[in-house]
């Protein structure tokens, strides 16, 4: 699945009144990001706005560089001064709102994406939208919004994938499958398609089908405990129990303070006659706290990060 900030190619206009220098710094500057050198593009850009301070696609690529180093306040200011220099631009408003979902400043993130659809709709304005209202338990609007973004964009996987979650939410599960299936069409190996997929079918009972879809997870997505902890879900409700003790090992290895991992890690041992053992897991499971399912903005938001790179501090 493809996470990110709007692309970069937006900041480009053609026909702009800057001097040559400003759009040869900026497209250096534009060339280091691509390659993950946000740094050497944070002191391309500071250099360009000292000489031409009004250069809106620099103030709002400096403030993604920022923001991909973990410098939130000063991101934060240009790529408010981006919006400011020019409002008519919905790429600038859609990246604002991601920087303050990735906040969790959620009602500044609404402001921004309805004033991004204003000038112009855009399908990653609209999935937005959507995961702010699937966020709220506002299912059918939620299913309203990705919609829109599909009828946009009938090929966006994201919008696909969060159709079936806003179904799954509505406990209209058919409609979620053929949405997965949709999304698997256009990226076999999505991820966390095929990890959605694994848990639909786990609710219907249906362990060989979860199965399948949850070991596709895990070759893509190896070090993500939660793909191993529903591993050992669809294991052990298989009677696989040596295989339902590696995932659960492995997801107690990658989330030590996990109370679910640990108490999976349990039952795979008891299953397996390791009575000891298992004890002394059961007692650590019942000392960690207990931790819900992440919200839908919570989930997008490590999945955010685990693409672009740790989320902004806090200011």
């Amino acid at each position: 699945m493809i996470l990110g900030y709007c692309g970069a190619a937006c900041f480009l206009i053609s026909g702009s009144a800057f001097a040559q220098d400003a759009e040869a710094g900026f497209n250096q500057a534009l060339q280091a990001f691509r390659a993950g050198d946000r740094q050497k593009a944070v002191t391309v850009l500071e250099a360009v706005l000292k000489a031409h301070p009004d250069h809106a696609p620099s103030h709002e690529l400096l403030g993604l560089s920022l923001a991909a180093l973990g410098e939130s306040s000063g991101a934060l200011s240009h790529l408010r001064e981006a919006v400011k220099l020019w409002p008519d631009q919905p790429v600038y408003w859609t990246n604002l709102a991601i920087f303050y979902l990735r906040q969790s400043r959620t009602d500044e993130a609404e402001k921004a994406l309805k004033q991004s659809l204003e000038v112009e709709p855009s399908p990653p304005a609209f999935r937005l939208l959507g995961l702010i209202r699937l966020d709220q338990n506002w299912g059918e609007e939620a299913v309203q919004l990705f919609q829109k973004a599909l009828d946009l964009a009938p090929d966006d996987v994201e919008s696909w994938y969060y159709l079936g979650l806003a179904h799954q939410s509505l406990a209209q599960n058919d409609s979620a499958l053929s949405c997965y299936q949709e999304a698997l069409r256009r990226s076999p190996r999505d991820s966390y398609v095929h990890f959605q997929l694994g848990i639909l079918y786990l609710t219907r009972g249906l362990r060989k089908q979860a199965l399948d879809h949850l070991q596709i997870a895990k070759e893509t997505r190896p070090n993500a405990p939660e793909v191993h902890q529903r591993l050992t879900q669809a294991y052990l409700a298989s009677g696989e129990f040596a295989a339902a003790l590696e995932s659960a090992r492995r997801a107690v290895e990658l989330s030590p303070n996990d109370r679910q991992a640990h108490y999976q890690l349990a039952l795979a041992l008891a299953r397996l006659g390791k009575t000891e053992e298992s004890t002394k897991e059961f007692q650590i499971s019942e000392g960690l706290p207990k931790k819900g399912e992440p919200s839908p903005l919570e989930a997008w938001r490590k999945m955010f990060d685990r693409a672009w790179g740790p989320s902004a501090a806090k200011p």
